[in-house]
């Protein structure tokens, strides 16, 4: 029989043929169905073996389609017997010209079936090295250098290609593969020549462990990594994907995805092949020519990246003859998130299921969501389907269903490792499970949804921000075509958000709008804060929308200050409205030139700031600038807009406090001379810190007379439990901390009550204090503890607590660090110089002498040089995280030690004391219903404060009703997320795990933020759970609970 008239009755039959019918006979027998023979073909172990086993069984089926050479709509047919024959003619030949199974040849041949029976012909005999045909010159120089490729296959009479030059400049030899030019030519026939490389080998094939490809990862986010595969590797991906879409002998894909990826090679072609069925080879896609060839061959399923699904969707109206005439069985999709319209759209145009999968190029398919009807699952890509998958946080702990993480894989179908090694720092496999840098969930029965990548998250000021969530609820906008949103640089928030988006009708939405929508559906710290509608969105060869170098390629790397801003620059008359606001916005952010594009946040911008900003506006403009409309309008012309319509329509006013303590802001203090650091033994790794109780309670205004009781009792128990410490701060003139005047009183207090527990002030304000008087103060309490004090100095941060000594506040960090020096001397029984009564200098030694020879030191720190300064001291930190995450914190602790170091102090023996809100119980249902609403409490009159510091300052800083709730609520969401020890003792004990890892050593539990007495002393019992469980290294046998 020739092969057109093969080809013709291949098309009949087909046509004649219901894939209703396979369908229906898959929904019938499910996945059981498939282990009974559905997909019934023997698993392989290399590719050699697979087209054998075919062409002996089936040797006159057909294998490889692909639409004709020359116009018309022709298209030759290559059975399975000729395809074997055809691809082991390749592999000899390589062993005749001195190519062996392990050397590399590049094969840069474009789409089709020639590259198709390339890739089987090249892999039987040697490692087969795809490589995108449109490359630069650049890029082949690295990648055949990197590949030290033996030989490169080139498409005969291309004499001027890049790749060409490439190999020619490196003396890399070159073949070339003819492919024969007549339409009626056999897909996939070709001649390979080329000249002797070597002396000839032995015609022996690959076996089973033996490289059989090596393809590119994309590169997207670094280097490109090169991706070793075996025979087994591929083979067994290529069965996984067949069984998970229980391909038939009668199954026939309509590959239009590139070969030098696995999702052409392995997904498209190998799959087809490894059950027995046939696949068309297409020069690529085109949306004219997608549905030509889908009237023409009749396909039963095609495969691709969502933006090909796109492209189908949209082209399918001008197209419904050739909808008419195919019935595809399923479509299948992976390489990124596909957008729930144009799924809907696929199986509307096409009534046949979509396909949902999660795979990379390391194991090729991971997930699938199953065929049967009612079986997939929206929202998730399925299913395990080829390895073994499991989630794990960043300690590498095996996570419960439900949790999210870093997904990790293991199995036959995962590579070994990367060519050459792991980079630098990296550590792809540990235990035998592959990272794959894939954040998700798995679901109780096994179904996973994909959640970002560890290197995509947005990190805005501590809030981990998944940008596919950002990129689903714009392209829920009727108006918007493609979406991706990415991280830009921020000078105090580290990263911010911001999206490119590409519409479906130039002009029908503006970036405001689209905000304002986000805005409906995202926290305000998601939303972009900057939206670029954009004519495209640049992509991956494989068709995957770029997210990594979207802030370089639209000009948004740099950090915001450092570049120019948009739009016209605002006029210069003093005043408009537009100038007084521009002198405010320079006021806030340091910014001497501001322009109509401006953005608030892009600029240095955070919510302390925007605070501050509305007030500023209250008082100049008298009109009520709502908090949440800066979030959401974030540029100078549009707040600006706002200004002018409010004025037109003036409210009533609303003074509320404002929000949460800035971090210090000052230069670097000059370094003080030596001062004692805490007592330390060296260490060189991180163990789990110490525990200790921190006090800092909002309800200094209550009249009760058992104001102390939990400070007391708490501190017993912590005494009888072996915690480090007990620290107390100093306040004044605020209900918030108020209780806490002078921590060398209520120090006294606890040294009569406890034994072992060491008593610490957490910040003796020094520029309010004589250092004489804080020297013997502090030495009474030693000699009541027996020699158990320590001492954190600051400088002060609210001016009007300077009410007691107002000449300090312009220069309070010098004058704590020469407090410190002084506080030292009189501790070693040193004499100082001080004025007397008349002016006269005198001697001056303080009584009584303390226990200790030396006074623990510590700093109380937020900014960064702070922390470097303490270091340098080699005193020891206490800091908070309530405006800080640990990413941010990490970053500080280095810092500290570097300081150290600097000045010959031991790096790891300096401590570190971080303050984290702190309440457990069993139940976290419990914990959250006991938390929120004094937590609630506590903020709003930690507001007060905040106001109060600000006014003083004399600068008004009122927040409307909505605006304080609105900075509540934020603040609790991180403390439920990070920020605080809040929850269970397994859900906290990650938490203490994350913070030993950075180097914190000690952890001061804040426990009176306003939660009932009883409640307290309960959950104290929790957090000793968490102090012991927290000393000893996690079992293997341990589950989170």
């Amino acid at each position: 029989m020739s092969l057109r008239r093969e080809r013709e009755e291949w098309v009949e039959i087909m046509s004649m043929s219901d894939p209703s019918e396979s369908a229906r006979d898959f929904s019938r027998a499910g996945s059981a169905g498939l282990a009974a023979g559905i997909f019934n073909s023997p698993l392989a172990s290399s590719l050699s073996e697979l087209l054998a086993a075919h062409a002996r069984q089936t040797p006159d089926a057909v294998a490889l389609a692909a639409p004709g050479r020359s116009p018309g709509p022709t298209g030759a047919l290559l059975s399975y017997r000729q395809l074997a024959s055809d691809v082991g003619e390749v592999a000899r030949t390589l062993k005749e010209i001195g190519v062996g199974r392990r050397d590399r040849v590049a094969v840069v041949l474009p789409n089709g079936p020639t590259m198709a029976a390339a890739f089987l012909g090249v892999s039987m005999g040697a490692i087969c090295a795809p490589l995108n045909p449109a490359y630069r010159r650049s890029e082949f120089d690295f990648y055949f250098s990197d590949l030290g490729a033996r030989a490169v296959i080139l498409p005969a009479g291309d004499a001027d290609s890049e790749a060409r030059a490439a190999a020619a400049a490196r003396g890399i030899p070159i073949l070339e593969a003819s492919a024969a030019s007549d339409a009626d030519a056999q897909a996939g026939r070709f001649l390979l020549t080329g000249d002797r490389v070597a002396p000839p080998l032995l015609p022996e094939l690959s076996g089973p462990e033996d490289v059989a490809l090596i393809l590119y990862t994309s590169g997207m986010t670094s280097r490109p990594k090169a991706v070793p595969l075996s025979h087994r590797a591929i083979c067994m991906s290529a069965h996984n994907i067949a069984l998970a879409l229980g391909l038939m002998p009668r199954d026939r894909c309509l590959n239009v995805m590139p070969l030098f990826h696995a999702h052409g090679l392995i997904i498209a072609i190998l799959s087809s092949l490894t059950a027995g069925g046939s696949v068309v080879c297409s020069p690529g896609f085109s949306v004219d020519e997608f549905f030509a060839w889908l009237a023409e061959f009749r396909p039963t399923w095609y495969t691709a990246a969502p933006t090909i699904h796109h492209a189908v969707v949209e082209g399918a109206a001008g197209h419904r003859d050739p909808l008419r005439q195919v019935r595809l069985r399923f479509i299948r999709s992976s390489a990124a998130f596909l957008p729930p319209a144009v799924k809907a759209g696929l199986e509307r145009e096409f009534t046949a299921p979509v396909i949902e999968a999660y795979g990379m190029t390391e194991c090729t398919q991971i997930m699938s969501n199953p065929l049967e009807e009612g079986q997939r699952r929206a929202g998730t890509v399925g299913v395990a389907a080829g390895p073994s998958v499991a989630i794990q946080d960043e300690a590498g702990k095996r996570l419960p269903p439900g949790q999210a993480g870093e997904i990790v894989i293991r199995g036959p179908a995962v590579m070994l490792g990367y060519d050459g090694g792991p980079a630098p720092g990296e550590n792809p496999v540990v235990d035998g499970w592959f990272r794959t840098g894939d954040l998700g969930v798995l679901s109780p029965d096994g179904y996973l949804s994909l959640t970002g990548r560890l290197k995509d998250i947005i990190n805005c000021g501590g809030e981990k921000i998944a940008p596919t969530e950002v990129d689903e609820v714009l392209m829920d906008h009727p108006a918007v075509f493609q979406a991706v949103a990415f991280g830009v640089p921020h000078p105090s928030l580290g990263e911010d958000v911001a999206a490119a988006v590409v519409l479906r009708a130039p002009g029908s939405i503006t970036g405001k709008q689209l905000r304002d929508f986000a805005a409906t559906r995202l926290a305000h710290y998601k939303v972009p804060r900057e939206i670029l509608i954009v004519p495209e969105i640049p992509k991956s060869p494989t068709g995957k929308l770029r997210r990594a170098g979207l802030a370089e390629a639209f000009g948004l790397s740099t950090p915001p200050g450092a570049r120019s801003d948009r739009g016209a620059p605002v006029p210069s008359r003093a005043d408009t409205i537009e100038q007084q606001l521009a002198k405010i916005w320079s006021d806030l952010l340091g910014v001497d030139r501001i322009e109509a594009g401006a953005n608030f946040f892009r600029l240095g911008g955070d919510s302390i700031l925007a605070s501050r900003l509305v007030a500023r506006v209250r008082k100049e403009f008298q009109v009520e600038l709502p908090l949440r409309v800066l979030f959401e309008t974030p540029t100078f012309a549009e707040i600006s807009s706002v200004i002018e319509n409010e004025k037109r329509q003036p409210r009533p006013l609303v003074s509320m406090p404002v929000a949460g303590p800035a971090r210090p802001r000052a230069a670097a203090p000059e370094p003080a001379p030596r001062v004692q650091s805490p007592t330390a033994a060296p260490e060189t790794t991180n163990p789990s810190p110490a525990f200790s109780l921190f006090f800092f309670s909002s309800d200094g205004s209550t009249t009760s007379g058992e104001k102390y009781r939990l400070v007391l009792e708490a501190a017993q128990f912590a005494d009888r439990h072996g915690y480090a410490a007990i620290w107390t701060p100093e306040r004044h003139f605020h209900a918030f901390g108020g209780l806490y005047p002078n921590p060398a009183v209520l120090g006294a207090a606890i040294a009569a009550v406890t034994n072992r527990i060491q008593i610490r002030a957490a910040s003796v304000v020094l520029p309010l204090q004589n250092p004489i008087r804080v020297a013997e103060e502090w030495a009474v309490v030693d000699n009541l503890s027996r020699g158990r004090v320590g001492v954190s100095f600051a400088s002060g941060w609210h001016v009007n607590d300077f009410s007691l000594w107002p000449s300090h506040y312009a220069d309070r960090r010098t004058v704590m660090l020469d407090g410190a020096r002084t506080v030292c001397d009189l501790w070693e029984g040193k004499s100082i110089m001080a004025p007397n009564g008349l002016g006269n200098e005198v001697a001056v030694k303080t009584f009584p002498r303390p226990i200790q020879s030396s006074l623990p030191i510590w700093f109380s720190c937020q900014s960064d040089a702070m922390f470097r300064t303490a270091g340098e001291l080699g005193a020891g930190v206490i800091t908070s995280m309530f405006l800080m995450s640990v990413e941010e914190l990490a970053g500080k602790i280095a810092i500290y030690r570097e300081g150290r170091a600097a000045r010959g102090h031991e790096p790891h023996a300096g401590r570190v004391a971080v303050s984290l809100h702190t309440y457990l119980a069993e139940d976290p249902a419990a914990v959250r219903e006991k938390v929120s609403g004094a937590y609630l409490d506590y903020l709003l009159v930690n507001l007060g404060l905040q106001a109060a510091r600000v006014r003083g300052s004399g600068e008004e800083f009122d927040l409307a009703d909505a605006d304080k709730e609105f900075l509540t609520r934020q603040a609790s969401q991180r403390l439920f997320s990070e920020r605080g020890l809040v929850g269970t003792v397994a859900s906290c004990r990650e938490k203490v795990a994350a913070l030993a890892a950075i180097g914190v050593n000690e952890i001061a539990c804040l426990i009176d933020f306003g939660i009932d007495f009883d409640s307290v002393m309960a959950s104290l019992y929790q957090l000793n759970k968490l102090k012991e469980l927290s000393s000893r290294p996690v079992e293997a046998s341990e589950v989170t609970r």
